[in-house]
């Protein structure tokens, strides 16, 4: 079975991109769905994609409903693309990435299983394959492509064509602390105000150790250029939320988290804070989690909604004597965490055992779901947040489920 750090490497060669000149575009039209048969207009349509990993080779598994209130999820029924496939919605549009080569196509989709492929963008001059993980969305005709992991070329979801690149500003350190550079995933970019906020740090070659600071850098949505670099304290931030008010709050992805654990002196992890309207770091907040969590580390804060949040937080207490980094990454020593900044106080989620570490928080029609992800990274559970707190049980399903979307 592939383990989330095969994964990883999956992902990061997919993101090992070499520049070039101008991208070609390659548009084509088909419909193998059936048409109009495969859509009630009267009803909207969301999207689960899953990553099922395999001995022979991993495979995403898209799913179609018509309302979030399904129970199971039944991959016979779903569309199957090879390797790492990534999602997204945009414009009322399904783009999904192909796993294998440098290709996004975008498709009209329906809640009763329609698909209608209507065009496609090639990025070969730039990469062997084009994850939307590395992409920052401006709106229904811009969207930003990270390529040499820093470098960025601009094109546009409407059209399907790529307009221009961006090399990455020269101020900006390309290795740290002995450590490479590498930039966010789309789970740690957010475009606010016309500006895209897309952090970058520097881990060692198999994750287990990153330099004590990330740089959030600041980029024109309009003009794509650089507009700040902004240092922050904690390490290897690639997971960002969003409050009420419109304030950003940046926080690390599950690979830092056991550095302090098993190597004295690396950074602990923290959360960061961007106010609105502001392009700084907030000087006044600070959440270090191992003061919230009685000296454990934690990964991914994620707001919610009046002053509450969550966290993915590592139980190291319950490790065996003598596990290694890399086993005890992937054990199943990980806990759901529920965190009020307000008091600054957390504690364990009631009714949620322990994960695999990996979890997404999706926000849709004024819901608010959480899919955590098993050992090994082999199923998900989805669980619906209610207005009081509690989580209440959804469904499972097969794989890791990545992504929940409004198509349209």
């Amino acid at each position: 079975m592939r383990t989330i750090r095969n994964f990883m490497k999956i992902w990061r060669l997919s993101m090992g991109w070499i520049a070039a000149g101008a991208v070609c575009a390659a548009c084509s039209s088909s419909d193998d769905s059936g048409g109009d048969a495969g859509h009630d207009p009267s009803k909207p349509t969301y999207a689960l994609s899953s990553f099922v990993f395999a001995d022979q080779g991993t495979s995403t598994y898209v799913n179609l409903f018509d309302s979030l209130d399904f129970t199971s999820v039944d991959f016979a029924r779903a569309r199957e693309f090879s390797g790492v496939a990534g999602t997204a919605a945009i414009g009322g549009k399904l783009f999904v990435s192909d796993g294998d080569s440098p290709v996004v196509t975008r498709f009209d989709v329906g809640n009763r299983g329609a698909w209608n492929e209507e065009a496609r963008v090639s990025f070969a001059n730039y990469a062997p394959r084009a994850p939307l993980f590395s992409n920052a969305v401006a709106g229904p005709a811009r969207a930003f492509m990270a390529y040499n992991t820093v470098d960025r070329a601009v094109w546009d979801p409407s059209t399907m064509q790529v307009t221009s690149d961006q090399p990455h500003d020269t101020q900006l350190p390309l290795v740290r602390d002995g450590f490479k550079v590498d930039s966010a995933s789309s789970r740690g970019i957010v475009t606010r105000d016309q500006r895209v906020f897309w952090p970058v740090f520097w881990p060692n070659d198999d994750y287990t150790l990153f330099s004590k600071t990330t740089q959030i850098a600041v980029y024109d949505a309009e003009t794509n250029a650089t507009r700040a670099l902004l240092e922050s304290d904690c390490p290897g931030l690639d997971f960002a939320t969003q409050d009420e008010a419109g304030n950003i709050y940046f926080s690390n992805w599950i690979f830092s988290v056991l550095g302090p654990r098993y190597h004295p002196g690396a950074p602990q992890n923290c959360v960061v804070r961007i106010k609105k309207g502001e392009e700084r770091i907030d000087p006044d907040f600070s959440l270090r989690f191992s003061e919230l969590t009685d000296g454990r580390e934690a990964a991914a804060f994620s707001y919610i909604g009046d002053g509450k949040g969550f966290m993915s937080v590592f139980h190291h207490e319950n490790l065996p004597q003598g596990m290694s980094q890399k086993e005890a990454a992937e054990s199943n020593n990980w806990r759901f965490w529920s965190v009020d900044l307000k008091n600054k106080t957390a504690a364990p989620v009631d009714g949620v055992g322990f994960f695999g570490g990996g979890y997404g928080t999706f926000k849709l029609d004024g819901r608010t779901f959480v899919l955590l992800v098993s050992k090994d990274y082999a199923s998900t559970t989805g669980y619906e947040v209610l207005s009081d707190g509690k989580m209440v049980k959804r469904f499972e399903s097969r794989g890791w489920g990545h992504d929940l979307v409004k198509v349209k």
